[in-house]
């Protein structure tokens, strides 16, 4: 599988799709944050106005804090921005899976003696480290040039710091890998339809959490319904919780409690896993059938 792996890996480092995908997702990182930093001069110019003409007495450089502790470069890691990752990731993940099998050169891969399970693994090892370079990519990206914007003047202040900082950045970096493997078993089980990879990875984790959501409802509310507790809704929203797409959209936040952070990271290892070994079984079922 090294080979495999290495051939992989050329090829991949021979596209200037690649290098224009992490470009651009940097680019557009430093962009946020310096686009939000002229924002948030803005504000402050104009609420300083505002609160001197009432007489309040507060002064400008009290209103540039109470913004910019919100805009620490730790907070930026941590903002929303990296939500745009996944949606990158499900385009890139399908196209690289299925690019092969659609041009119709994986015979070519097949007659040089390698397995359908040595070329899922060498291809997943690939797209795993394009995800966490990627994601990686973009978090020193928002720190660096938040902390260029944001701990210079005019917002030359102390921001503060967010506790268990590198545990939310570790677990995103694990639910990125997570969200990688989910959207390569997809493809995989796809095979060569690209773009019908592309809307699966796109559009299928938030349709399975609807079904996941009426299938719960149903079951707590319709089959458990002479059930006497008060608590049905919460119990379905803390099993959603732990749904890989609820993760994605609302885990490791910066609200959370840091207890609640190990239980999301163990979410995401497990779904890393798990996705892991189905993509493995459909190529290995795939390799029986041929």
């Amino acid at each position: 599988m090294g080979n495999m792996l290495k051939f992989e890996l050329r090829r991949l480092l021979k596209k200037p799709v690649f290098y224009i995908m992490l470009g651009l997702c940097v680019g557009v990182a430093i962009f946020y944050v310096f686009s939000t930093r002229e924002n948030m001069n803005y504000m402050i110019e104009n609420m300083s106005d505002i609160v001197s003409d009432y007489d309040y007495g507060y002064e400008k450089s009290w209103v540039k804090e109470r913004f910019v502790e919100y805009l620490s470069p730790q907070r930026l890691v941590l903002s929303n921005f990296w939500l745009m990752l996944p949606s990158v990731l499900a385009i890139f993940t399908a196209i690289f899976v299925c690019e092969d099998r659609a041009r119709g050169t994986i015979k070519n891969i097949y007659a040089r003696g390698y397995s359908r399970t040595n070329v899922f693994f060498s291809k997943f090892i690939v797209s795993s480290a394009v995800s966490a370079v990627l994601y990686l990519l973009v978090v020193g990206a928002l720190y660096i040039s938040g902390t260029i914007a944001f701990l210079t003047a005019p917002f030359d202040v102390s921001p503060q710091t967010v506790k268990g900082f590198w545990l939310l950045v570790l677990g995103r970096l694990i639910l990125m890998l997570a969200i990688n493997a989910g959207y390569f078993m997809l493809s995989e089980l796809i095979g060569g339809n690209t773009g019908f990879s592309i809307a699966s990875n796109m559009f299928a984790p938030s349709i399975m959490n609807g079904i996941l959501y009426l299938g719960l409802s149903f079951f707590f509310y319709v089959i458990l319904k002479d059930l006497h507790t008060d608590n049905k809704y919460a119990i379905i929203q803390n099993i959603i919780e732990y749904w890989i797409y609820s993760l994605t959209m609302e885990g490791f936040n910066i609200e959370m409690k840091p207890d609640a952070y190990v239980w999301h990271i163990i979410a995401s290892a497990i779904y890393l896993i798990v996705f892991t070994g189905l993509g493995w079984l459909i190529a290995v079922k795939k390799e029986v059938k041929n």
